[in-house]
Order: C-alpha cells, then structure tokens, then sequence
C-alpha cells in the first residue's frame, strides 16, 4: 500500500538521475523521467507503444505525488474530469458501515465500472461514451485507432477503461518502487566500496526482472 501523500520517486534518487540528466525539474505536479533511468529489467521502452506517451527524447511524463489530480490524468481522465475526481475522492467520509476510503485508482475504477451506458458495438458511440465518461483526447484517440480495431472489438469501452487504468498505476507502482531500489543498491555499493563514486553508477540503474511478477497485459 502506498502512502496517499508519497512522493513518486524518492527525493534522494530524483536528485542523482537529475544529475545524470534522467529527470527533468517538477513543475505543475508533474515531471519527466528518461526511459535510460531503466537500463534493464522491463524497461519503459517495453510500454512505451501501449499506454504511456514517451516523446523524441524519450522522456515520460509522471506525476510527482502517487495520488494526485495529476495522477488522474496520468491514467487517462481529461483535466476537468482530473479535478472532479480529485474533489469527491479528497473529501471522502467514511459513512455509517465504516467504509474506508479506497486508492484513488480503485476510487476511479469504481465510477467506471458503475457506468450505466457503455459501448462495445461497432454500431455503438465509442467516443461519445468515453468523452461522458471524462476520458481524455489522448486515450479516446487510441482506444479508437483503427489498428486497433479488432482487439477493441473483443471487449467493451468500460473493459478497456478500467484495464488500462489498473496498468498505468501497476506502472506507476514499478516506478514508485524502482526509485527505492535504486538507493538501495547505491548505498550497498557505497557500503562494500566506500571509494566508489557518490552519484549512480550504472549498476545502480540496472533492475532485475525477478524484482516483479508479470504486468497485467497490452493496454492501448
């Protein structure tokens, strides 16, 4: 379980990828973080062609807060839908029977899968659902790619909503903890060597595949 305040990469780490030119400077609760920070492991470039937009330079944006009105756009919801959410989700009460308040990605998985309207026919407004629905331009525009066509054919709009919802936060949670690994295996290093170099080596940045089980699957 991840704090609802925490910081998506440990301050300590974002200093030394900043260093290396990995990270670029939080602005707007947001940043962008270089698939190079990955050098082995399921590495972004592994996702880049699903759900998580990496631009020239191979630069992803994130969020710099794990739940965050930016962490709802990270997922896919539009700006206005992003500050909707955050509004209700924030000022959640534990009602009579003592519910205690969800994770803001299960919070939004759960409006979803509410949704009395949905699309799963060719016949059926795929896009004027998923707009109602406050998904962003961005998502909509994938999910409705025409290379997509047949896979999207198998499943309904709320079904691929809330499966690539459920993996950009598995993503996020990787990033989340890869930034943990990476002190982790700096200080080790620092601890055996104390003549090594202070700042990230290479090694620091390697992470083995037998640190996580397998991702939920292609989303779009």
């Amino acid at each position: 379980m991840v704090e609802a305040q925490a910081l998506t990469l440990e301050p300590e780490d974002a200093l030394h990828l900043k260093k290396r030119g990995l990270l670029t400077d939080a602005g707007n609760g947001k940043r962008k973080i270089s698939q190079k920070s990955f050098t082995s492991g399921r590495s972004l470039s592994s996702f880049a062609h699903d759900d998580i937009t990496v631009n020239a330079d191979n630069f992803m944006e994130i969020p710099t807060h794990m739940e965050s009105m930016e962490t709802l756009q990270y997922l896919g919801f539009s700006e206005t839908a992003a500050q909707v959410f955050w509004g209700k989700w924030s000022d959640w009460v534990e009602d009579e029977l003592a519910i205690p308040r969800p994770s803001l990605s299960e919070y939004v998985v759960m409006i979803i899968e509410h949704k009395v309207i949905d699309a799963e026919g060719e016949e059926d407004d795929w896009k004027g659902v998923l707009e109602g629905w406050g998904i962003d331009n961005d998502l909509c525009e994938r999910i409705l790619d025409p290379l997509y066509t047949d896979v999207r054919q198998t499943a309904s709009a709320k079904h691929w909503v809330v499966f690539t919802i459920e993996n950009r936060q598995y993503k996020l949670e990787e990033i989340f903890q890869q930034s943990r690994n990476r002190l982790q295996r700096r200080h080790a290093r620092r601890q055996a060597d104390p003549s090594s170099s202070d700042h990230y080596e290479e090694s620091d940045l390697v992470e083995p595949d037998r640190e996580y089980g397998p991702a939920p699957g292609t989303t779009f």
